[in-house]
């Protein structure tokens, strides 16, 4: 389990960003611009990096940390964000490179190294009286055609020690221009509690909660990597009322 005890360790920096880029979403072109966030996850052949929290806007991965492809989503094209409709979970930690996400009121990455046993971590905005995330995200693959990642969101509830699956975003390096796409949904999750002997949910919160309720300690994006290189993600901060 990660431990909060990182944040000491934060180095905060900023990317301003002049001009504006447009992604394409499922209405159409949406045009944003501003100050932004930008963080890389790129594929690392073997080794971890040296100083976990140095100062620089790219997370390292394992670039293969699958045997096969077998249950991964690798036919879509580009990127293909994929929302839990229902309380979903898991009774045991998925397995795969964790990045975890903790609460603040600023970006910091804490920890670039995702090669290691601990993961890393990424500190991003949050309203501290909502829980609700102050920003948007948006993300896509780039590198060399071919590479597949799948990335898993989960917020662990420590009472009932379950993981609670809040969607994933299935990524294939085809050929040609590679889209954003925006995945705030992962930052959202249908929770319930749980009659575990019988695998149903005796009382659900209805409409999805944040993922940095209290109800949970932990939120984290699990990867499997199959060869992709390059990740791009963009935090665009929203100011908290």
């Amino acid at each position: 389990m990660k431990k909060l005890l990182t944040l000491i360790f934060a180095v905060t920096f900023i990317i301003g960003f002049s001009g504006s880029v447009v992604f394409a979403g499922n209405a159409g072109d949406i045009k944003l611009s501003g100050k932004h966030y930008n963080v890389n996850i790129i594929g690392k052949k073997k080794g971890g990096i040296s100083g976990d929290t140095s100062n620089g806007a790219s997370i390292f991965i394992p670039l293969k940390n699958v045997t096969t492809r077998d249950g991964m989503v690798c036919d879509v094209d580009g990127a293909v964000l994929k929302d839990d409709v229902a309380p979903t979970w898991l009774s045991a930690e998925p397995i795969g490179t964790k990045i975890y996400f903790v609460p603040d009121t600023s970006f910091a990455i804490l920890d670039r190294d995702g090669t290691d046993n601990n993961g890393a971590t990424i500190q991003v905005p949050v309203d501290p009286d909502t829980k609700e995330i102050a920003f948007d995200i948006w993300i896509r693959i780039l590198g060399k055609p071919y590479g597949c990642m799948n990335i898993g969101a989960y917020a662990y509830d420590a009472t009932q020690q379950l993981y609670f699956w809040a969607g994933s975003v299935y990524l294939n390096r085809t050929t040609g221009k590679q889209e954003f796409i925006k995945v705030n949904e992962l930052f959202y999750v249908h929770w319930c509690i749980v009659d575990v002997a019988n695998q149903v949910c005796t009382t659900e919160s209805g409409e999805p909660i944040s993922v940095f309720s209290d109800v949970f300690s932990e939120y984290f994006w699990n990867i499997q990597n199959d060869g992709a290189k390059l990740v791009q993600v963009r935090i665009y901060p929203r100011v908290i009322q």
